[in-house]
């Protein structure tokens, strides 16, 4: 039997190789490698793999092109998908295309055993390998993405010990690429470009981890900061044409567990291009060094900014919010801190008035997804009248918005929340971050509009969306048990058992047996 991988990360390929060869009880007449969905559809054509285990995110083709090509040509082959994100759509269309099943990264050789079984390509008597066996081999890019996003536990101490001993002195290098306001092909390029060099070094032991499309983080293994710099300028294509790439660095690390300290480095490090014009290299040493904090929001600037877009005037907003950041600016040695607050009271004006200038209206429904995302991220912005520019068109389109609508009712307030749970239940949300982060409103507050809009507390609530989500899996779908957990929001299987039993009165299993 021939067995294709299609992954782009060098470290899980090889994991990925291990794994086959580790859970076939006969070895494969022969593994083959591709890396990206382009070379992976290529291969297939020619050598018809019988199995084929293909990531999603990837260059040129994705997972799924490459599963819809493979679905179209009628070709025979078993291919299961493999990725470190838990969707729902994805996983209804890889299963639409005929996939044998989608496993979450760090896939456990017990899960994708599993799968094989049901095809029949692993006897019932194949044996199942112990989780003690198999933990340290988990991708080193999914640990470190794990440690950055401060997401995930389940990786062991020999796993975290195998990252100290690769990376005993290192510094984090955050690249982002506006992959927004770029052409597909150039965006594709300079990231191809990016990862080749990667793969090729020999001298510096680094590993890129995709935060997301536009987002890579790079953690380099050295001591010295004329080795990041000759890595950072080789890292860099030639040419890149319009697209917009820009680069922050942290402070030499010593520790892997504290890359999160570092990874917000970098951050601080790459929101300061707005400060520096024309830069693509910024390093967290030269603006921490920056100390000014000022505050340029008092509370009757407060009151007088809603006020104006209460009446509609974009314009006169706006002249308060330029003037407000040109003195901001004008400051010397300012600290990045002091352009964050205040762009975060923009944001929790602009938010504040969009909850009360909403109503139930169908017209206006389909403009509020825009006018939701009000927030600022200031590497987006590589100087002040673009950043300007923005907050500016977003005072336009609200203070549009106060000519047509009223108030913004608590039950439409309701409903929202309602929405947005049902639409992110397998993320992992809190009440006091959805109060905060998404509708910057008391935790209290929001819990109470819940209670009168369901009759259920906001725990209560999520729990019951995703055990509803978790039956309609188990009933139509061949979905592992541990596939619907982690589709479900649920890191921990036990803990997704034990929760399932109490809702439905029986477990996973047998539940989708009485349900078949």
């Amino acid at each position: 039997m021939r067995v294709l991988i299609a992954e782009d990360e060098y470290c899980s390929r090889l994991n990925l190789i291990r794994q086959v060869k580790e859970c076939i009880p006969f070895a494969p007449e022969e593994i083959l490698e591709a890396e990206n969905g382009k070379e992976a559809w290529e291969i297939f054509l020619e050598k018809r793999p019988e199995l084929v285990l293909t990531d999603i995110r990837m260059p040129v083709l994705t997972g799924l092109e490459l599963m819809e090509m493979i679905y179209k040509s009628q070709i025979p082959a078993n291919v299961i998908i493999v990725s470190g994100f838990a969707e729902f759509e994805y996983a209804q269309k890889a299963m639409g295309y005929g996939a044998i099943g989608y496993l979450l990264k760090p896939i456990q050789e017990q899960d994708l055993i599993s799968v094989l079984r049901k095809k029949g390509i692993v006897r019932d008597e194949a044996p199942i390998l112990r989780p003690q066996d198999t933990g340290t081999m988990s991708s080193v890019s999914e640990r470190l993405r794990q440690l950055i996003t401060a997401t995930g536990e389940n990786f062991g101490r020999e796993g975290d010990k195998l990252l100290d001993d690769m990376f005993d002195s290192y510094c984090e290098v955050l690249v982002w690429m506006n992959t927004k306001d770029s052409k597909g092909t150039e965006a594709e390029a300079v990231r191809t470009s990016m990862l080749r060099f990667i793969r090729r070094q020999n001298d510096i032991l680094c590993k890129a981890v995709e935060l997301d499309p536009e987002m890579w983080a790079v953690i380099v293994n050295t001591s010295h900061r004329e080795d990041v710099e000759k890595f950072i300028e080789n890292l860099l294509p030639d040419k890149l044409q319009d697209m917009e790439v820009c680069i922050g660095v942290s402070r030499e690390g010593t520790s892997i567990k504290d890359i999160q300290e570092y990874h917000k480095q970098a951050l601080y490090a790459l929101s300061g291009r707005l400060l520096y014009p024309g830069k693509k290299v910024l390093y967290f040493e030269e603006l921490s060094g920056r100390m000014n904090y000022k505050s340029v929001w008092n509370p009757s600037e407060i009151k007088q900014l809603k006020a104006y877009i209460a009446a509609g005037e974009a314009d006169k907003a706006f002249a308060l919010v330029k003037v407000s950041m040109y003195e901001l600016l004008q400051v010397e040695d300012l600290s990045i801190y002091s352009i964050i607050d205040t762009l975060k009271m923009i944001e929790i004006v602009l938010n504040e008035t969009v909850f009360h200038i909403y109503k139930n209206n169908a017209d206006i429904k389909k403009e509020y997804p825009v006018l939701f995302n009000t927030h600022f991220e200031l590497f987006h912005y590589p100087e002040p009248m673009r950043l300007l520019d923005e907050i500016h068109g977003k005072l336009i389109q609200i203070c549009r918005l106060t000519e047509i609508t009223g108030e913004k009712d608590t039950d439409n307030t309701a409903q929202m929340v309602i929405d947005y749970i049902r639409e992110n239940y397998n993320n992992d949300i809190t009440l006091k971050s959805l109060a905060e982060n998404v509708f910057f409103l008391n935790c209290s507050y929001l819990s109470h509009l819940l209670k009168i809009k369901t009759g259920k507390n906001y725990l209560t609530y999520l729990t019951e969306v995703r055990m509803e989500k978790a039956a309609e899996l188990l009933s139509r779908s061949d979905m592992t048990v541990t596939e619907v957990a982690g589709l479900c929001g649920y890191n921990d299987i036990s803990k997704f058992i034990q929760v399932f039993k109490k809702f439905y009165g029986e477990t996973p299993k047998k539940y989708r047996e009485k349900e078949r």
